[in-house]
This record gives C-alpha cells, sequence and structure tokens, in this order.
C-alpha cells in the first residue's frame, strides 16, 4: 500500500508575541481511529527515532496536543519526508473545547514533499487569543 507520509519527525510551534517555541515530536501523537494491535506490539505509525511514519489509512487522523502559555501569534511547521509526490494534508488548531466550527483560517493545505530527508515546511499562522490546550489535526486531503 501506497504511503501518505513516509515521515514526520516533529513539528514546532512558535508564539511570535512572546517568543516561545514549543516542539512537539511527532512521536507523541495519536491516532484516531485508533491503529490496529494491542498494548504489547509496537505502534506502526509512531517511533521515537522515526517519529509519525508508515500513515497509508486515508480516514486516519493524527492528533496532537499542545499547552500554549500566552496570547499572539502561532507559527505552525512541520518536518515532512515521503517516498512519492503528489500527497497533500491539511492540518487544523483549535481549541481543546473541540468547537463544532473550526473558522477557516485555522485550516490550512500542506503539500508533502517527495524525497529521503526531512523538509521543513510552513503551514501557517493561528491567532491564539486565549491560553490553555489547544489540539492539532493532520488529515489527508490528497493521496496519490
Amino acid at each position: 500500500m501506497k504511503k501518505l507520509l513516509s515521515g514526520l519527525l516533529f513539528f514546532a510551534v512558535f508564539s511570535a508575541a512572546a517568543q516561545n517555541t514549543v516542539i512537539i515530536p511527532a512521536y507523541t501523537g495519536y491516532a484516531f481511529p485508533t491503529e490496529a494491535g494491542t498494548d504489547k506490539e509496537e505502534s506502526e505509525l509512531f517511533s521515537v527515532k522515526d517519529g509519525l511514519h508508515n500513515w497509508t489509512n486515508k480516514q486516519q487522523r493524527i492528533q496532537f496536543y499542545v499547552n500554549l502559555h500566552s496570547t499572539g501569534k502561532l507559527n505552525i511547521e512541520l518536518l515532512l519526508k515521503n517516498s512519492v509526490a503528489g500527497n497533500s494534508i491539511t492540518v487544523t488548531a483549535m481549541p481543546n473545547t473541540f468547537p463544532l466550527r473550526v473558522p477557516a483560517e485555522n485550516v490550512f493545505t500542506v503539500a508533502v514533499p517527495a524525497g529521503n530527508t526531512f523538509k521543513k515546511v510552513t503551514v501557517g499562522t493561528v491567532n491564539v487569543t486565549t491560553p490553555g490546550f489547544y489540539t492539532i489535526v493532520i488529515a489527508c486531503k490528497e493521496k496519490t
């Protein structure tokens, strides 16, 4: 099966107002629906060494959680790589209250670069008006 994403090593969120940087290792993500397997098996999607890798299920969303301590602009960047060209993902940043409607300015489409080395991809900027926990969701938009 062709991979949607060969690797996401980590991503960073930067708060421009307070000059804070939060690095989120990709292996700390959660897959929904969850991966097949048992607790005793090693994850097929997440590893400390490779981050998020071998993601093939288009229906699966990958979620990350971050606690933001200040307000201001939040710049989101990903380190991505993929063995084939033409895939794209959407990245959504939202308050952890799980609103029924996410503002359009908080949903970004990102082309996944092809290649065997990680490339830094700037996703977009979100305006954080309230400190607290936020959810960042990565989903498949197009898979070749």
